[in-house]
């Protein structure tokens, strides 16, 4: 694995660490549904690294322990840049921001494209795979968590050029995230990695 994606894997780690008292990431594993996403977290004795977001939100959406083991996956240390920095974007994207429109192109910390739709009965995929209604927004000060019921593939065809609202769609009343938000994900995500070679670099030797 690259040093830059190795350094930014890190970074993702150490931000989901961070365990305040309204952390999502306490909430979640609390579930009972996570331990190995958190296996993975806890590896890195780090402090949070949320202040080089500038105060930044992220969305999380985690694979549940079942989702993992699926994938064959039993080992924290198989938790691997693919697993981890496609399951991550910049801005807070609630379910109900998400299903402000019928589809969101968003870019993950690794700069691969999600497809977030939302269906008429307002369940949500992640490029395809199911958002855990039971586990959707799980939300602290880092931002918010989603529970997802698989992994997330790293290709998948883009939202229609005009995707329709969903039928009763909410509206957005949290005012949580924007469209600008989602069209700076890659150039913050780039910060990120150059951050995180950084502060990180020790850890990498």
């Amino acid at each position: 694995m690259s040093s830059i994606f190795a350094s930014t894997i890190c970074l993702l780690l150490l931000t989901l660490q961070y365990a305040g008292a309204e952390s999502f990431i306490s909430q979640s594993v609390a579930t009972g549904q996570f331990g190995l996403l958190n296996a993975t977290m806890v590896q890195y004795n780090v402090a949070s690294l949320l202040a080089l977001l500038g105060g930044s939100k992220i969305t999380i959406f985690g694979p549940t322990d079942a989702a993992l083991t699926a994938a064959g996956i039993t080992d924290p240390s198989s938790l691997s840049e693919p697993v981890l920095l496609r399951h991550g974007v910049v801005g807070q994207y609630t379910a109900a921001t998400i299903a402000t429109k019928a589809c969101h192109d968003l870019t993950s910390l690794s700069q691969t494209s999600l497809t977030v739709m939302t269906a008429a009965d307002g369940s949500i995929t992640v490029n395809g795979v199911a958002v855990n209604a039971t586990y959707a927004d799980i939300v602290g000060d880092e931002g918010v968590f989603h529970g997802i019921n698989g992994i997330i593939p790293a290709s998948y065809p883009a939202c229609p050029t005009e995707a329709p609202a969903p039928t009763d769609a909410p509206t957005n009343d949290e005012g949580a995230a924007d469209e600008s938000a989602a069209t700076m994900v890659a150039m913050m995500a780039g910060s990120i990695m150059f951050l995180s070679t950084f502060v990180c670099s020790c850890f990498l030797l």
